[in-house]
């Protein structure tokens, strides 16, 4: 676990009040928002430690196909090899630094396009241009960084650490909670991606996702079209795990949502599949990841329709979180405030992230010998 940084927001006492504040009906304090410092802290105790969804496993299903993203900050690449193994790397060449992948897309080797150097999909490095084979013989313990990746369900999880626990080990219920509903997008087709950059600390993304207390408000011409919202409230958090059900509009067919802190989005009703995630990108910018996926049997065009209403319902979560974040940014207050019951959901997501700052700061004062910060206000 990362040490704390010297910020001057963290120590017990200041937790303690956050999660008293929460106890009276109040959000987490807003100074947590665009503090650069926190930013850092977030990346570092959160989002770098954490097994996270980065696609369908639809994308990469034959040899040779290749995806890039990010874990935190760090530039991520998988790749299904030739005797179809997933497997993961720091997107850096051993070289100089620069990505041996700038784009998904499908190949055989993976190559900086800066000087040259390749590598196969083990990760193994074949060719250094202008180098002897007694040079390059030298070289061959410079493979790329491993990182973990696993399968499940359809989906692909990965992990910045190369020895990191099984995702469901690390998950608890999971692989219960998700045979409970049969979720399973394994069978899932590919429709389209979405990427986001949302103007907006990833915390009030984090809030507005796993609320629809907002829906009939705001999603009134499209994710409201398409489910009964009231089956997305008063749904409690069973450790870092979420499970949400409601039927879509107009029939008995069921919708089932498992979210996992933090920030990977999965869903599967009868028409529509989605793997989605998103993470932090600076102190007020929140990349949101979406990958969605046809029903087996679906009709092509009802998927269509679902998958344009989910990317123009997080548009509109955009253009909410945008004007929500300038509002906020004033400082004219501290705190928000919840509604018990449609956004129950809230106050579990906040109590997590605190619980990550309590263990992160608990490393750092035992790495320190006590040494504590300061309090929020």
């Amino acid at each position: 676990m990362p040490a704390a940084p010297k910020c001057g927001h963290f120590s017990a006492q200041s937790i303690a009040q956050a999660e008293l504040a929460l106890a009276e009906g109040k959000t987490l304090p807003f100074s947590l928002v665009h503090d650069p410092e926190i930013h850092k802290y977030d990346l570092e105790a959160i989002y770098k430690t954490s097994w996270q969804a980065v696609c369908a496993e639809a994308s990469l299903r034959e040899p040779g196909c290749i995806l890039t993203s990010k874990l935190g900050d760090v530039p991520i690449v998988i790749v299904r090899d030739q005797q179809y193994i997933l497997r993961g790397f720091v997107n850096v060449c051993r070289h100089r630094g620069y990505p041996v992948a700038r784009e998904d897309g499908r190949s055989n080797r993976l190559t900086c396009r800066y000087h040259g150097w390749t590598y196969d999909l083990t990760g193994a490095l074949v060719y250094a241009p202008e180098t002897s084979p007694r040079e390059l013989a030298t070289y061959q313990c410079l493979s790329l960084v491993p990182i973990s990746v696993e399968a499940w369900r359809g989906c692909v999880f990965a992990h910045l650490d190369p020895h990191a626990s099984g995702l469901t080990d690390y998950f608890d219920d999971l692989e219960a909670i998700a045979a409970g509903c049969q979720f399973d997008l394994s069978g899932y087709t590919w429709i389209r991606r979405l990427d986001l950059d949302i103007p907006a600390n990833w915390k009030l993304v984090y809030d507005n996702v796993v609320e629809c207390y907002h829906c009939p408000s705001m999603h009134a011409r499209t994710l409201n079209t398409l489910y009964d919202a009231s089956g997305f409230e008063d749904v409690n958090w069973h450790g870092r795990i979420r499970k949400v059900e409601a039927r879509l509009k107009g029939s008995d067919r069921l919708h089932h949502t498992i979210q996992l802190f933090p920030g990977t989005y999965l869903v599967m009703d009868p028409v529509v599949g989605i793997v989605g995630r998103f993470w932090p990108t600076a102190p007020s910018t929140t990349k949101l990841e979406f990958h969605f996926l046809a029903a087996p049997g679906a009709a092509q065009g009802e998927s269509q329709h679902f998958a344009d209403m989910w990317c123009e319902t997080l548009r509109e979560d955009g253009e909410i979180l945008t004007a929500q974040s300038a509002g906020i940014s004033v400082g004219a207050l501290d705190h928000g405030y919840l509604v018990a019951g449609p956004e129950t959901s809230v106050v579990g997501v906040q109590r997590l992230i605190l619980d990550a700052y309590r263990q992160a700061l608990d490393a750092s004062e035992s790495a320190t010998g006590g040494d504590g910060n300061a309090a929020v206000t």
